[in-house]
């Protein structure tokens, strides 16, 4: 599985949970890339993790999602 899409799937998961999610890729003004994934929960921003590829940006999601299960389960 391709790493975008993995992400995407990813964001699936918190969309499925209550969650706001956007996922892009822009760049620095030095011209260096980089994927951003932003997550939202009643309208407020409270998370912004982003890296350097789709893979990168993939692990801090699979990070946020493995801490929302532990905080939801106690």
């Amino acid at each position: 599985m391709n790493a975008l899409v993995h992400l995407h799937q990813l964001a699936d998961q918190c969309r499925e949970s209550g969650f706001f999610v956007s996922v892009s890729t822009a760049y620095h003004a030095s011209g260096d890339r980089y994927v951003s994934v932003m997550i939202f929960s009643s309208g407020q921003q409270i998370a912004h993790l982003y890296g350097s590829t789709e893979a990168e940006a993939a692990e801090q999601l699979t990070a946020f999602i493995a801490t929302q299960k532990q905080e939801y389960a106690a």
